[in-house]
This record gives C-alpha cells, sequence and structure tokens, in this order.
C-alpha cells in the first residue's frame, strides 16, 4: 500500500474535483510513513519506552516489509497509537510460511502488549506444516480486519493474454509453466491451478507477497495469483498483464473488463483476510478492549478511504466471529488442500 503513496506523487495533475481526495492521501501517507520511522526508532531504542513505564505495544507482522499485511499493520498501529495514547509499532519476523512471526506472538506474555497480524495462511498452515503451536488453542482472536482480493497475473512476455491461453502454454512450455506462490492463500490457489491445468504447474514458494511480486517482474516466475494492492500499480504501469479476477465478483476489482476465474472454472475464487491476534491467556478485558478500539480504527474516514483504495473491505466485529470466521477459513482450505492431494510438509 505504500507504494500509491510513490505512485500518487509521480501521477498527472489531476482535475480540481479529485485533488481534495489526493491531498487527504497525501497526507495519511506522510503519516504511514510516520509510523515506520517511529516503529524504527522504537525497535532501536526501546529504553526509551521503558524509561516511561513500559514498552510499546507490538504489532508482529509475519511477513516482509513493503506487502499489504506490513502496509495494513502499520495502519492500525499508527490510529491505535492515537487512540490509546501510547505507541504502537510493528515488527517484522518473516519466514516459514509466517509460522515464525506466528510462534514469536504464541511464546510472548499474554498481556495484551504483543499481537500478531494475520493472514489466510494462519488459517491455512495447520493443514500443510507440521507447527510449534496450535491455531486454535494458542492463538485468541481480537478482531478480523479486512477482506481483499486477488488478481491472476502473469509476465508481459509469457504470451497469456486470458485463463484459455494457459493450458496450450502449460502443454508446451518445457517443464511447464511456473506458480509463484506466496504463504497461503497464494500456495494453495496455485496448487489449485495444477489440477486445472493437468498438473503442467510448478509452485515456486516465497516467503512473502513482495518477494513473489519481484520475480514475477524479473520474469523469473511465469504467472502468480496475487492481492490487487500489491500489483495494481505494476499492471498500470504495464510491466505485468493481469489477466483474469480471481475473486467471486467484478465489483472488487479496478479491471471489470477481465474475466472472473469463477465463471471459467467453478469454484475458483481466492478471497484473503487480514486480523489480529492474542496469544492465549490475554485477559477477556483486554481482548474486549482491543476489540473496541480496533472497531474504532476501522470505522474512521481516512482509514476506510485508505483500505478502499488498496481494494480492502474492512469487516470488523466481535472476536467471536472472527474465531469463526478462521475456522471455516481452515475447513475449507483443508477440504481443498486433501482433494488436490497435497502432503503435510
Amino acid at each position: 500500500m505504500l507504494r500509491a503513496c510513490t505512485d500518487a506523487r509521480r501521477a498527472p495533475r489531476a482535475p480540481r474535483t479529485t485533488r481534495a481526495a489526493i491531498a487527504r492521501t497525501a497526507r495519511l501517507c506522510l503519516a504511514l510513513l510516520g509510523a515506520a520511522a517511529l516503529a524504527t526508532l522504537a525497535a532501536a531504542l526501546p529504553a526509551a519506552a521503558l524509561a516511561q513505564g513500559r514498552a510499546p505495544i507490538r504489532i508482529v507482522t509475519p511477513a516482509p516489509a513493503g506487502a499489504g499485511m506490513d502496509s495494513t499493520a502499520r495502519l492500525v498501529a499508527l490510529y491505535l497509537g492515537e487512540r490509546l495514547g501510547e505507541p504502537v509499532v510493528v515488527e517484522n519476523k518473516p519466514g516459514a510460511a509466517t509460522a515464525i512471526g506466528t510462534e514469536h506472538v504464541v511464546r510472548s506474555a499474554p498481556d495484551g502488549r504483543t499481537l500478531v497480524i494475520a493472514a489466510a495462511a494462519l488459517a491455512i498452515n495447520p493443514s500443510l506444516y507440521k507447527l510449534n503451536y496450535d491455531l486454535f488453542a494458542d492463538l485468541r482472536p481480537v478482531i478480523h480486519l479486512s477482506n481483499e482480493h486477488y488478481l491472476l497475473v502473469a509476465r508481459n512476455d509469457l504470451g497469456a493474454v486470458s485463463p484459455a491461453d494457459l493450458p496450450k502454454l502449460a502443454r508446451e512450455k518445457p517443464g511447464g509453466l511456473n506458480c509463484a506462490a506466496g504463504p497461503g492463500v497464494g500456495t494453495i490457489a496455485c496448487e489449485q491451478l495444477r489440477l486445472q491445468l493437468g498438473g503442467n504447474v510448478t509452485s515456486v514458494l516465497y516467503p512473502g507477497m513482495a518477494p513473489a511480486v519481484t520475480a514475477l517482474l524479473g520474469s523469473h516466475v511465469d504467472l502468480m495469483f496475487v492481492p490487487i494492492v500489491d500489483v495494481i500499480g505494476f499492471v498500470r504501469a504495464g510491466k505485468v498483464r493481469a489477466i483474469a479476477n480471481a475473486s467471486d465478483s467484478k465489483a472488487a476489482s479496478p479491471f471489470p473488463e477481465l474475466p472472473l476465474l469463477a465463471d471459467l472454472w467453478p469454484g475458483f475464487a481466492i478471497t484473503g483476510l487480514y486480523g489480529v491476534l492474542a496469544p492465549a491467556g490475554t485477559p477477556p478485558e483486554t481482548i474486549a478492549m482491543l476489540n473496541r478500539e480496533i472497531n474504532a480504527v476501522l470505522q474512521s474516514a481516512p482509514v476506510r478511504e485508505y483500505l478502499a483504495n488498496g481494494w480492502q473491505v474492512p469487516v470488523g466485529g466481535t472476536p467471536e466471529r472472527f474465531g469463526e470466521t478462521l475456522r471455516k477459513v481452515h475447513d475449507h482450505y483443508q477440504r481443498v488442500i486433501r482433494a488436490a492431494g497435497i502432503s503435510v510438509k
């Protein structure tokens, strides 16, 4: 999402009717950059926070900096810190398909001061990997932040204009196609594509969406499923080609001309999510306080505008409802994984 700041700065002069919106976005961009600087300073100088009584609240992001998850975490940290009147910083701990950062939070003190921002990978990983924690026993849902929508994109020189081109390309390309697989939904989507194209697809795993997109830009991979926010600037700049909307609705895409994968391949629809969780044992009143304050953050106009610009849909709601959503995502992808014959690693 921070790429939008650079894109906006380089954009041609807009009509007067849109300048106010651009100005609001620019102000929020500057605020987010300030939040990133604050996070770096707090990480380097924890004694400053301790001198005032306690360390800052940390939101652990189990993905590399620069991706949609990281930007969403920094957005929440900025406005949550304002509401609480104390620093809230973001700490990136990528690796092992988000398991490293998640386990770090599982092992943290259950005092509400160390949280994790999670994507759908959190609910998918138990069906893919042997983990050192139990999602439903070791973490407590705080809030469902947002849903995000995906595109199927390809390198420009692949020769694919639509999904209808992929079966022939997969058969004729030596070794078949390779699909950049980010953690969670991205990994499963590549495996679903493999089944759809008769096995002529190889998944290439990446620790996060940012390095996967970089690989696609460098033509090191053929295609990938990616959240709109992580690739929209590159699509509009002509650096990669969007060939399908992988979501369940054309309303969820800035490219309404793209076909829906679900129309071409029934059942093939991808929606990601972001949410916040705390270690098990966190007092219920602390969970309730965090839920209330982050719900208020999600209702603020600048946050809703920023999420909308990144093609995310704010959700909010109770911890219990988020827990139910995680269970549904877990059960859905467990069935998909078993049907695809993917073994636990």
